[in-house]
């Protein structure tokens, strides 16, 4: 079982490289207050998701993250809750005030959306631990592992997209 964990682990450190790397530094554009007060919510969820995606491969390994009501569970359990509610967040904010906005709004709905599967699956992965279905749980965590390295990379692409109209305020 911890076999498991610590590969589903290893998996996700990998994937958070890509969303810290340099975004493009040439700003074409400032964001118009419309635009800034749009965004600003959305950027608080990428720097969440962002942030989540720096520490869930430690909280998946963990000494008592698969055991039920532990402190190490119940952190590992905000993570996820917080990812697969991401979508949700994306949605409240509405269309974006302006066309140039709709790449970066695409790209973070798609980071939540496969950020959200990944994390059903984790959750899955932990539920077939306790049923003693050690073959199900590896499966359900490489593909959890493949669906955060897709969002890490559509958070990438959506802070690089903001970046390019002006937008500030990632988290490094």
């Amino acid at each position: 079982m911890r076999l498991i964990v610590v590969t589903l682990a290893t998996g996700f450190l990998l994937g958070p490289l890509a969303a810290t790397a340099a975004a493009a530094t040439a700003r074409s554009d400032k964001l118009s207050p419309s635009e800034e007060t749009w965004v600003k919510p959305l950027l608080t969820l990428w720097n969440t998701m962002n942030g989540d995606l720096k520490v869930i491969g430690a909280q998946a390994a963990a000494k008592n993250a698969l055991v039920p009501g532990t402190k190490d569970n119940l952190a590992l359990i905000k993570t996820l809750a917080a990812m697969a509610t991401c979508s949700k967040t994306v949605a409240k904010a509405g269309p974006p005030p302006s066309q140039r906005l709709n790449e970066f709004e695409n790209s973070l709905s798609t980071a939540c959306v496969v950020l959200g599967k990944g994390a059903h699956e984790i959750a899955q992965g932990i539920g077939a631990i306790q049923k003693n279905q050690g073959a199900t749980a590896s499966n359900l965590f490489k593909d959890a592992t493949t669906q955060l390295q897709r969002g890490t990379a559509q958070l990438a692409a959506a802070q690089k997209q903001l970046v390019g109209l002006g937008g500030s305020g990632f988290a490094a």
